[in-house]
């Protein structure tokens, strides 16, 4: 784990009391357990700063430039319906309601995240995988919490597995031309590639890749 804050993210810090569980305050595996929110940003992050008790760590809106993070990636906060659940998985709420399927944005926000915990969760994640590293509120009943609707088929899960590993393949390669690898040029070429598939399936991170385009020209041969 090398980071506990997303550098992306949009930091609003909930209640450090709405976490843990009397010594457990951290988590002990590693994954992510996507929810709805059912009602607006505004109405979910007044439920955060609450007596209630629900926290979860990233929330995502239908629009905008980013989402909120609220408390650092390892902390055991109370969102997937008991214990065995949130000491396990972090979790990501959704703006919407059941019926509305995740919006362009809430995908690339949810590529950003996931990306991001593959390397910086409380263990290294083997990859993008369903009932593994990828749960639904609704799966955690394997792990005692109560059966729920929540996320009620708002995910597109293979759009959100495929353009995350399509994302981390990038970086990967991005990498590896970085170091001077000796197959620098395929990568570079591969790298072109998967940034035009990015650009034709989501505008997500614009900033970013434009970023990886300058630095990827800065280590072509030639230039």
């Amino acid at each position: 784990m090398t980071g506990i804050w997303h550098p992306d993210a949009w930091i609003v810090p909930a209640p450090e009391w709405k976490s843990g569980y009397g010594t457990l305050t951290t988590r002990d595996w590693r994954g992510a357990i996507l929810h709805s929110m059912e009602g607006p940003m505004t109405v979910a992050l007044g439920i955060l700063q609450s007596v209630a008790p629900l926290s979860w760590h990233f929330s995502v809106p239908k629009y905008g430039e980013s989402f909120y993070q609220h408390y650092p990636i390892y902390k055991a906060t109370w969102h997937g319906g008991g214990l065995g659940a949130n000491r396990r998985f972090f979790g990501i709420e959704h703006e919407g309601v059941a019926g509305e399927p995740l919006t362009e944005h809430q995908i690339d926000c949810d590529v950003a995240i996931l990306t991001w915990a593959l390397e910086n969760d409380v263990l290294p994640w083997p990859g993008f995988t369903r009932q593994d590293t990828l749960y639904e509120h609704n799966e955690m009943t394997r792990f005692g919490s109560s059966p729920t609707a929540c996320p009620s088929g708002r995910i597109p899960w293979e759009e959100v597995i495929d353009m995350s590993m399509l994302f981390e393949r990038m970086l990967a390669r991005l990498a590896a031309v970085e170091t001077g690898n000796c197959w620098q040029q395929g990568a570079i070429d591969q790298y072109k590639r998967d940034i035009e598939q990015l650009k034709t399936g989501h505008a997500w991170q614009q900033g970013a890749l434009n970023d990886h385009e300058k630095r990827i020209k800065e280590l072509e041969p030639g230039v």
